[in-house]
């Protein structure tokens, strides 16, 4: 899991949420989306973006849609 923010805080709460035995598989990542992030092709299974759109511009919704679809492997959500 990949969780991104561009409020530090925030992933430190949730980090601080996350049960102990699930810890190495998250990942955090403080930034803008979709301008400060960038995964490799076909790296991730599904993408969840919440109260995030109303936040963006058009650009950057076309950009983070277009991000997206490279980043999500044969089949992905």
């Amino acid at each position: 899991v990949i969780a991104c923010d561009i409020e530090p805080l925030h992933l430190e709460e949730l980090k601080r949420r996350v049960p102990s035995a699930y810890l190495e598989a998250l990942s955090l990542q403080c930034g803008h989306f979709p301008n400060d992030f960038e995964l490799e092709k076909g790296s991730i299974s599904a993408a969840l973006i919440s109260h995030v759109l109303s936040f963006l511009t058009k650009d950057e919704i076309e950009l983070g849609f277009a991000k997206l679809g490279e980043w999500l492997c044969e089949g992905g959500k």
